[in-house]
């Protein structure tokens, strides 16, 4: 065989091989091929939606908060407030921010005095359109702790010590004598003991308040106070202060005087 047949044959195989037709697979409708690039794809970012939880079970920002038929705050952590829901109807201390029978501790009286620890909470009732600021409280003075509501769309259930009567020359507190004494100050029983000052569990002109007899002479703290507590008599009322009877560490209430005389100096 010459050279110059083998340098033929060796051309044509060269062009039949740059001219075959290689098959491609066509994708099938509905698949996704991958696309590659010489670039880094940027980070994917995720937006941290916040775990929204009940209103029973953590405490919400009163900015911008419809708590419908809840009375505007005014009361705030670490103030002392009173109690002035009447006897009748006592507010509620709740084991937590719940209206629900099973949360219920006790009934409070009027003039229970509290502290407030934390709060506020936002609490629906059954109506939709009603709801309460639920705060938690101590208890004074024996320290138990609990949830009370604020108040509802008509009253409110809880006042700060600035928001009560206070014996100045424009409150009214009819037969009260000027009050002369003051928080923190220690003072003297000065009734005699023929008619000896009574030591009452709440300033209330009312046997089941009374505790005890005080004698001429007792040393009392004045711890908290006045409310102004009305007689039978609507002429006649009384200034009552929350005091210590500091021989026995007992707490109760006494009255300040009448329009005759001081029953403490």
């Amino acid at each position: 065989m010459s050279k110059r047949f083998i340098t033929v044959s060796l051309l044509i195989i060269l062009i039949s091989a740059c001219t075959r037709q290689v098959a491609v697979p066509t994708p099938q409708v509905g698949t996704v091929q991958p696309v590659f690039s010489n670039t880094v794809e940027s980070a994917l970012t995720v937006t941290a939606t916040p775990l929204i939880v009940g209103a029973t079970e953590q405490p919400v920002s009163t900015a911008d908060v419809n708590c419908p038929g809840a009375p505007a705050l005014h009361v705030a952590i670490g103030q002392e407030v009173t109690v002035v829901v009447d006897d009748t109807d006592k507010l509620k201390l709740r084991e937590t921010p719940e209206i629900s029978p099973d949360t219920e501790v006790k009934g409070l009286d009027k003039f229970t005095q509290m502290k407030i620890l934390e709060g506020p909470v936002c609490v629906s009732s059954e109506d939709p359109e009603i709801s309460y600021w639920f705060w938690k409280v101590e208890v004074q003075p024996n320290g138990e702790i609990g949830w009370v509501a604020e108040g509802d769309s008509l009253n409110y259930f809880i006042e700060t010590a600035s928001e009560q009567s206070l014996p100045t020359s424009d409150s009214t507190c009819p037969g009260a004598p000027a009050s002369h004494v003051a928080i923190g100050q220690e003072v003297t029983v000065v009734v005699d003991d023929t008619d000896k000052l009574k030591l009452r569990a709440t300033p209330e002109i009312s046997l089941d308040a009374e505790v005890k007899m005080l004698d001429k002479l007792t040393f009392l703290k004045i711890l908290e106070g006045p409310v102004c507590v009305a007689s039978t008599d609507p002429e006649v009322s009384y200034w009552f202060w929350k005091v210590e009877v500091i021989s026995t560490g007992e707490i109760g209430w006494v009255a300040e005087g009448d329009s005759s005389n001081y029953f403490i100096e």
